[in-house]
């Protein structure tokens, strides 16, 4: 009896809600972490006196950080667990954060935002494996959006630290929480299984036997029969290469792929990680700025329980391009608006649409590649988009420096960048609601 087709019959349960729950608030370290070096980007530049194009490069050696760790770490998922990858990447991000909270050099710190980088990008390929391949095949975009919903969580928690510790304290306070990772290090080791999928496809037979056997257990009643059918057998090519992704099986959706990804990181690390030293330079005070970001990451909580919904009774696809389009929309109204009240509406607008595409991406990004490359995929995407994360908040500081903050014109171009999104999804995307993850990548 297939390993695959028992975890697809599988109904949601216990098993399903604590593994959301573990690997949710590991996302959630992730979002703080990325999320406070935005809130904290403006005091740094000011405590530094540094130019907006060197505030910039702190944020771009984190993405950049980001890109190896997404490659890197996403093949390391495939090669040697999923679990294994997680937990390295918890320790990468949360000691170099932590390291931050003791630096006063720019140069340093700047290095060390590259190392968390390299942990806060990895950690996005083999987790969404992980919940993708642990999920039945109707109910998998529901979790990977649920789980991605405590990236919500992370920016409350994020904003609320920085609004209660940056301004008696000090933004290094607020670094020294970013630590906290580390020690969910050990609860996270303890807590969360392999992969019954990779387990297989490494030939690890009674591994993912015993463990498939432990969550049939947990079932208080009687589960839905399963058809006989083939074992998965392992891969006769042991480790994924990344040239496959872009043989004439994949081709199509690894281009969809990495657009959706490559816009929707170049847009978010452009908008929102500049955000709050946009307003700050625009003459708002920092603690009403990040009363601002909470407002923002409160939109999101709604959002995500809007793109659970979605994903399963709508699709994958539609998703995508219906909200790409509405947050070109919000990108652009954000930049024309005025005042505290307009940015607040069109702040949480877009924060709103936000939180409802990224998913749904996610989801479609993690199901598209076999067992053996599914993370490679995931990752190579990941690293892909981060490039536009790199160069988001570059395009950003040179657009202050060279527009005189005409926000306007800088809006413009990250609505355009959603737009292109829509239309190659639109016409190269595969819809992948409610197939099997090993009828998908084929």
């Amino acid at each position: 009896m297939s390993i695959a087709a028992r975890l697809d019959r599988l109904p949601l349960g216990r098993f399903h809600w604590k593994l959301m729950v573990v690997t949710g608030f590991a996302w959630l370290f992730n979002s703080f972490n990325v999320a406070m070096a935005s809130f904290t980007l403006a005091l740094v530049i000011a405590q530094w006196k540094l130019t907006p194009t060197q505030g910039g490069l702190i944020t771009s050696a984190q993405v950049m950080g980001m890109v190896v760790g997404a490659a890197g770490i996403g093949n390391f998922s495939d090669r040697y667990g999923r679990k294994l990858a997680l937990e390295l990447t918890l320790l990468i991000f949360g000691l170099a954060t932590g390291l931050g909270a003791l630096i006063d050099n720019y140069a340093a710190f700047t290095a060390l935002r590259f190392v968390a980088g390299i942990g806060l990008g990895g950690m996005l390929p083999a987790l969404t494996t992980l919940v993708s391949e642990f999920s039945p095949s109707r109910r998998r975009g529901a979790l990977v959006v649920i789980m991605d919903g405590f990236w919500a969580f992370g920016l409350i928690f994020a904003a609320t630290v920085a609004y209660l510790m940056v301004p008696t304290i000090g933004w290094q306070a607020a670094f020294g929480v970013g630590a906290l990772p580390t020690l969910y290090g050990i609860i996270f080791w303890w807590t969360t299984p392999e992969s019954p999928r990779f387990l297989i496809e490494r030939g690890k037979y009674l591994q993912a036997e015993k463990m498939l056997q432990r969550i049939e257990d947990g079932y208080s009643r009687e589960l839905p029969a399963v058809a006989d059918t083939d074992q998965i057998q392992p891969s006769a090519v042991a480790n994924a290469r990344l040239g496959e992704l872009w043989t004439r099986t994949f081709r199509r959706r690894t281009i969809s792929i990495w657009t959706a990804n490559f816009c929707l990181v170049f847009t978010y690390y452009g908008v929102f990680i500049w955000l709050p030293a946009i307003l700050v330079a625009a003459g708002y005070p920092v603690g009403e700025v990040l009363l601002f970001m909470i407002y923002m990451a409160l939109a999101q909580v709604p959002a995500k329980v809007l793109a659970a919904f979605l994903i399963e009774s709508v699709g994958r696809k539609p998703v995508i391009i219906s909200f790409s389009l509405l947050y070109a929309l919000s990108t652009f109204l954000l930049g024309q608006a005025g005042d505290a009240s307009a940015i607040i509406l069109w702040g949480c607008t877009l924060s709103f649409v936000n939180a409802v595409v990224w998913g749904p991406i996610m989801a479609y990004t993690a199901e598209s590649y076999p067992t053996r490359a599914r993370s490679t995929g995931a990752g190579a995407a990941a690293a892909f988009s981060r490039v536009g994360g790199m160069l988001g908040p570059l395009v950003t500081g040179f657009l202050l420096s060279t527009l005189k903050g005409n926000q306007s014109a800088i809006f413009a171009v990250f609505a355009g960048s959603m737009i292109l999104s829509a239309l190659v999804v639109w016409a190269l995307g595969e819809e992948t609601r409610g197939r099997s993850l090993e009828e998908i990548a084929v």
